[in-house]
Formats: structure tokens, C-alpha cells, sequence
């Protein structure tokens, strides 16, 4: 049997919260571990638990989505990085919006959330994407000052404001050589790889330009410095007491931390 995790302060890391600062900057704080993705064919399926899977959020879930939101085989790399800060920035907002019992978090589809694919394999360029920009996310101020991600959408084309809760939050900017037949709110996939090969801009450049702010509300920021799950650790003994850790990666320093996972039972010699 499990027992509750004291404090253990060989190992246990506090993560440090995010600042009211909004230019862009380190800020320090912890990724989702896991995301629960609905893996469904009808609507239902999911609502009570059923086909709902727990998956590690950085080093799977994202690498199964990045390529089937942007295009990964011909499109420049700031393309795919600013496509990899907003499909992190997503996948950790739906993961804060969820409630103590909401089965899941996120839905496989791209008509609700963004697609997920674990049987297709992953692709160099878009996990390099996301390697190039691990620990980035967009931010904006709650009510109190507080950076939270953002909730940013995106479609082929794009126009109109994304949106802060029910709240308009981001103005719509003017679109430079978009071909696509659709307009929806928040960046635009194929103009995100036309302002990355055509206008040479920056991912950072990118995301600024489509998630720009209006009337009174505070810029966003695309913080960094965000701390990931690699993977469990090896059990270790504490004071007589045996402990199960997980490795996390903190992108700041570009480190290794050994954090407690859960105490075990039972005596063990140091």
C-alpha cells in the first residue's frame, strides 16, 4: 500500500510560480505531466471515462499532434516553431481549464481540439520544433496579474480575434498573402509559413504578429523556462524510507531534476 508524500526536502522541488510580468522573459513553472486525451468515435464515448488515456504530455502528446496541425514536410522551421508554441500553449491551457471530475481533458479530434494521432509515427522536423522551443508558452495576465496560458486558435487562414475565455481579447491583424478559404480567429497556419519564408520573420516574430492585443487589455508574452516530465527515476531511501522519483528537465539551466514521485512501504537501508 501507497502512503501520502511528506515533505522530503532531499528531493522534493517546489516549482516557482509565474510572475504579473508581461514582456517576454524565464518563468519559471511546470508543464502538465499528463494530458487525458479522448480517443472517441461518437460524441459519447468518452463521457464516462471509457477510451480516455493518460498520455506524457511533452515528449508524446505533443509530438503526435505538432505535424498534423502544421505542415511538417515543406514548411520553413519558424513556421513550425511558432506552430509548436501554440499547440504547447493549447494542450497546457485545456489541461488548467479542466475540473476535478471531468473525465478527460482533451479531445483526439480536430473538430473540437487538435488531432492526435499515436499510430502514425512522429517527424524530425516537427519534434525538432518543438525541441528548439521546449519550456515556451504564450501567457496572458488574469484578473489578478497572474500569467496563464493563453487559449490561442488557429486555422488556414485567419482574421479575427482569439478569444480570452468568452472574452474578445486579441484584435485581428491584416493577413499578407493568405490562400486559404477559411477565417477564424488566431494565427494562420498557412501565414505563419509565408511570414516565416517570405517575410523571414522569426517564430517569436510570428506569434506577436497574429496574437497582438486590443483596446486596453495587456500584451501577451511567450514566456520560457518551463520544466517538462521526462521520465520515472530509480526508487531511492530517504532516512530509512523508500521513495519512487520521476526525472524532470528544467529548461532554464538545461538540468536534470530528481523529484519525488511517492513514498513506498516498508523499511529500506541506505
Amino acid at each position: 500500500m501507497k502512503r501520502a508524500m511528506p515533505l522530503v526536502g532531499a528531493l522534493l522541488l517546489l516549482a516557482t510560480g509565474t510572475t504579473s510580468a508581461l514582456a517576454d522573459g524565464v518563468r519559471v513553472a511546470d508543464e502538465p505531466k499528463m494530458i487525458a486525451v479522448c480517443e472517441r468515435d461518437d460524441p459519447g464515448d468518452c463521457s464516462g471515462g471509457a477510451h480516455v488515456f493518460p498520455v506524457v504530455f511533452e515528449t508524446d502528446y505533443l509530438q503526435h499532434v505538432i505535424c498534423h496541425e502544421w505542415t511538417c514536410g515543406s514548411w520553413d522551421m519558424d513556421a513550425l516553431r511558432s506552430g509548436a508554441v501554440s499547440v504547447r500553449t493549447y494542450g497546457w491551457y485545456k489541461v488548467r481549464q479542466s475540473q476535478a471530475g471531468d473525465p478527460f481533458d482533451i479531445d483526439w479530434s480536430p473538430e473540437v481540439d487538435m488531432k492526435y494521432d499515436p499510430t502514425a509515427g512522429t517527424n524530425s522536423k516537427g519534434n525538432a520544433a518543438l525541441d528548439d522551443t521546449v519550456g515556451s508558452r504564450m501567457e496572458y495576465p488574469n484578473n489578478n496579474g497572474d500569467l496563464r496560458p493563453l487559449r490561442p486558435h488557429w486555422c488556414t487562414n485567419t482574421g479575427d480575434p482569439s478569444r480570452k475565455g468568452d472574452e474578445d481579447y486579441l484584435t485581428s491583424v491584416t493577413v499578407h498573402g493568405a490562400t486559404g478559404s477559411k477565417i477564424c480567429s488566431g494565427i494562420g497556419q498557412i501565414n505563419s509559413q509565408h511570414y516565416a519564408a517570405d517575410l523571414g520573420e522569426s517564430w517569436q516574430e510570428i506569434l506577436h504578429d497574429f496574437f497582438t492585443t486590443t483596446g486596453t487589455n495587456p500584451d501577451i508574452s511567450i514566456s520560457t523556462g518551463a520544466k517538462y516530465y521526462l521520465h520515472d527515476g530509480d526508487d531511492t531511501c530517504i532516512s530509512g524510507h523508500p521513495y519512487r522519483t520521476e526525472i524532470w528537465r528544467a529548461t532554464a539551466t538545461d538540468s536534470n531534476e530528481t523529484r519525488v514521485k511517492e513514498e513506498l512501504t516498508g523499511p529500506c537501508t541506505e
